[in-house]
């Protein structure tokens, strides 16, 4: 499946969490760079970016807050994408 379908299809099935295009833009534009050298660590990027979106769409209030003073966005909050999640083997073929 190309890197882009993979992306397009996690925020499809992404059910209380609504992702911009720019984020999915961001997200193929990281996964594009990171499979240059690995395929591999493309892919654990992508799933690993999938299993904190989750995260995020169940509890929305992890993180630190950001702090900006603008009145909009003193409620955004910054979370990382995790390295602590296991990613199941998959053997594919391509």
């Amino acid at each position: 499946m190309p890197l882009c379908n993979k992306i397009l299809s996690i925020a499809l099935v992404m059910a209380n969490l609504i992702k911009r295009p720019i984020v999915i833009q961001d997200l193929i534009h990281h996964a594009t760079y990171i499979s240059l050298n690995n395929l591999e660590a493309g892919d654990r990027f992508l799933y690993t970016a999938e299993a904190t979106f989750q995260r995020l769409a169940e509890l929305p209030a992890i993180g630190k807050l950001s702090g900006f003073s603008h009145p909009q966005l003193t409620d955004i909050r910054q979370y990382p994408i995790s390295t602590k999640i296991s990613i199941p083997s998959v053997a594919a073929q391509y």
